[in-house]
């Protein structure tokens, strides 16, 4: 059988190769300046690997004699297509480290398909980036990288990236759908399947709209011929090429060419200067992933500093930028973002909706981030490893610009800020007790991580405890008329302040005792859970608006609309618009601060005035 497969797979290869070299009379080669794929593990080049675990040996040997992201032993399928068509091996675009963009991208993730599932990629393997996501995540790169090649000021800046006018002359491929039925035939009887295997094919022609919609095409499908049907426009025949499609689709293989006062300062110490910072987290602290890889998030989120969707949860800055900015480097690029990203003074690995532990849930039911910490702690381990490499193979200094010095990683400052989401998670869940019995677990696991960074040589380590989640408007939305008790006096939740109290005097001990574990180690143990009801419960004198004011979006009685949707409210189109004046509100969305907020927390954390032990970040280097 494997004889088989392997001779089946050659044959296909060079099909598949065939087709793409054949010309029809009269006409010349079509000369692609790129590919674009989007897929499964049959064409994932890395994306997977790169935003999970990675590929390890013997994967890869064959050919790369390294794992170099793919599920082989060497090239798939779309290696051998761009090695025909004379083409680089594609970059794949949820890896930003080494990548060049110029002539294509890899949207293909191991265990995609292409409807949305609400199944864990921990649990069944299979992928969040379904071709949905895929197709959302072309459309930013095709935005964002077409406005980067339109300002940047020197070649050396574009060389990566892809010429805005190849987006109409390049190949897309699709090779996607096996884990589709592969799903079916395990939940389904074959009838069942059959009947919603329409749907399926609606959804990978919906993803081919959306690409034609967007440029001037020539079009083919390929089966046994091919046959070219070539336009400057979308007309009436594309309800005919659609239905080709779908019945092709199902019979055979698919080629589409698509033309203040603070903490003690040591005596004697001078200040740590960190070379670098790196940042894991959930959305307090998320500068750019989980819109990288998801949806992006749109304005008016960041147009009070950035002037523009910035990837943040807020109207502008966060509390790691005014650490970054504090400790005078540049804001953090996150590592899942593989555009215009500069990796020399660190990366943040914090995405949005990210928990300690891992949650069975996906993204698509209540935001929970599949990249959970234990996930971000493998991304970094291979960050680190892969931008070495780099850096030692780098001829020129230019190479190198961007890359962070292998000896930075033991001076970096590691920073964490995470485990808000594992609380609300617990309060959707389970009983207060559960919660509180599967605390000591959830801590240890954050124990687990600084461990892993320690063993990598990372010895500089800032933890942040959770915040007031209780204090957060959101919790109110839908209580209009709580109990008797329900409340504290600054009107925040009790109970779950309660839990996030209980949460970071066990995260605390826990630190203790890591300070004993690791004795080379300097952890500052931060509690922003003091600055963060310190300003709530006092924000009338410190210029603030009702802290259970949200700034941006609609909320009124039950009806929501959350900020930079819209939604019919009463018969009429509602947006959920921000507010005049930002700076004066401490709730953002509801559920993230604004940058005045964060600001102001800042002001009162940096300093050491509530760290343990009581000093600055800038002495944070310094054991005691």
């Amino acid at each position: 059988m494997r004889v088989v497969s392997f001779f089946a797979a050659g044959i296909l290869v060079s099909w598949v190769l065939s087709v793409l070299g054949e010309e029809m009379m009269g006409s010349s080669p079509c000369n692609f300046p790129a590919i674009y794929n989007f897929g499964d593990s049959n064409s994932d080049t890395g994306g997977n690997s790169a935003a999970f675990y990675p590929a390890g040996p013997p994967s890869g040997e064959t050919f790369f004699h390294k794992p170099a992201g793919r599920g082989s032993d060497g090239r798939l399928i779309i290696d051998f297509i761009a090695k025909h068509l004379r083409l680089p091996y594609l970059s794949a675009y949820l890896d930003s480290i080494g990548s060049s963009f110029r002539h294509g991208a890899n949207f293909a993730t191991g265990g995609a398909r292409i409807r949305q599932y609400n199944t864990s990629f921990f649990v069944t393997g299979e992928s969040p980036f379904s071709l949905d996501i895929q197709i959302v995540q072309f459309d930013q790169f095709k935005a964002r990288t077409s406005n980067l090649y339109k300002h940047a000021k020197k070649h050396s800046r574009r060389r990566n990236l892809p010429r805005p006018e190849d987006f109409s002359k390049a190949l897309y491929t699709f090779d996607i759908g096996q884990n589709d039925i592969a799903a079916g035939l395990q939940t389904m009887s074959n009838e069942q399947l059959k009947a919603v295997i329409p749907g399926i094919v609606d959804q990978l022609a919906t993803a081919v709209e959306d690409l034609l919609m967007q440029e001037t095409f020539a079009v083919v499908i390929t089966r046994m011929t091919a046959m070219c049907i070539v336009g400057t426009s979308i007309s009436a025949s594309w309800t005919e090429l659609r239905m080709e499609f779908r019945r092709l689709l199902v019979n055979g293989f698919l080629v589409f060419c698509v033309l203040g006062a603070g903490g003690e300062v040591l005596k004697g110490s001078a200040p740590c200067e960190f070379p670098a910072i790196y940042n894991f987290g959930d959305s307090n602290s998320d500068t750019g992933g989980i819109s990288a890889a998801f949806d992006p998030i749109r304005a008016p989120y960041g147009e009070g500093f950035f002037h523009k969707p910035a990837g943040r949860d807020s109207d502008g800055r966060l509390l790691i930028d005014f650490i970054a900015e504090h400790l005078r480097l540049p804001y953090l690029s996150a590592y899942l973002n593989s555009l215009a990203t500069n990796y020399r003074h660190g990366a943040n690995f914090a995405t949005g909706g990210s928990t300690i532990r891992r949650q069975n849930e996906t993204i698509f039911e209540y935001g929970i981030s599949p990249f959970s910490l234990d996930i971000q702690i493998v991304q970094f381990e291979q960050f680190k490893a892969r931008t070495s490499d780099l850096y030692n193979q780098a001829k020129t200094p230019s190479q190198r610009s961007t890359l962070p010095r292998p000896e930075d990683f033991s001076k970096a400052l590691y920073t964490f800020d995470i485990g808000q989401n594992d609380l609300s998670v617990g309060f959707r869940k389970m009983s207060f007790d559960q919660l509180r019995a599967a605390m000591p677990d959830i801590v240890n696991q954050l124990a687990t991580a600084v461990q892993h960074i320690y063993k990598q040589g990372g010895r500089t380590f800032w933890i942040h405890n959770t915040g007031p989640i209780g204090c957060l408007p959101v919790n109110q939305f839908y209580t209009l008329n709580p109990p008797p008790g329900y409340l504290d006096e600054h009107r925040c939740v009790k109970n779950q302040n309660v839990m996030a109290v209980e949460f970071n005097r066990q995260l605390k001990d826990r630190v203790i005792k890591l300070k004993a574990e690791l004795p080379n180690a300097a952890i500052t143990y931060v509690d922003v859970y003091a600055a963060k009801y310190g300003l709530i419960s006092n924000a009338k004198n410190e210029g603030f608006a009702d802290p259970l004011k949200v700034c941006c979006g609609y909320h009124v009685n039950y009806s929501h609309v959350w900020c930079g949707t819209k939604a019919i409210i009463n018969g009429i189109e509602v947006y959920g618009a921000s507010c005049r004046n930002p700076s004066q509100y401490i709730s953002w969305d509801g559920v993230h601060y604004s940058q005045a907020a964060s600001q102001w927390f800042a002001n009162h954390i940096l300093n050491g005035s509530l760290s343990d032990p009581p000093i600055p970040i800038t002495q944070a280097c310094q054991r005691r």
